[in-house]
């Protein structure tokens, strides 16, 4: 059961209203509890279609490339941020779909888009530093 539909299902039992004399509180969390539901499974159904798994966890990318950034002092592109999210600490890939994906870039363009975002990385900052 979904945490949502479970969080709400506990709200509603643990409340002192009478649905039974009230038939619109009845209808509505009926509805809700049918829109939940429909919501979850269709979340699951999702989830079960996504073929690459990555170790990122819950943790923003936005703050992955901040930890990364501090941990080489350089800009990280699209692509390095994929190696940080589909390797383990161990250097090898999470599944094989993660290894084919990454071998299927060719090492030139990897360092191509490092420079991009490297050069991109210095453009916003001396903007940000200019003077009116």
């Amino acid at each position: 059961m979904c945490l949502v539909l479970l969080y709400i299902t506990i709200c509603l039992e643990h409340t002192n209203y009478d649905t039974n004399s009230n038939p619109l509180l009845a209808s509505n969390e009926a509805e809700i509890s049918k829109l939940l539901t429909n919501m979850c499974k269709r979340n699951a159904e999702n989830r079960s279609k996504l073929k690459i798994n990555h170790t990122g966890g819950s943790k923003k990318l936005k703050r992955k490339i901040a930890e990364i950034m501090m941990k080489t002092g350089q800009p990280v592109s699209r692509g390095n941020l994929y190696i940080h999210t589909h390797m383990r600490a161990d250097g090898t890939y999470i599944n094989e779909e993660a290894r084919i994906v990454r071998m299927s870039v060719p090492a030139e363009l990897l360092d191509v888009i490092q420079q991009q975002s490297s050069n991109d990385h210095h453009s916003s900052s001396n903007a940000n530093t200019r003077q009116p």
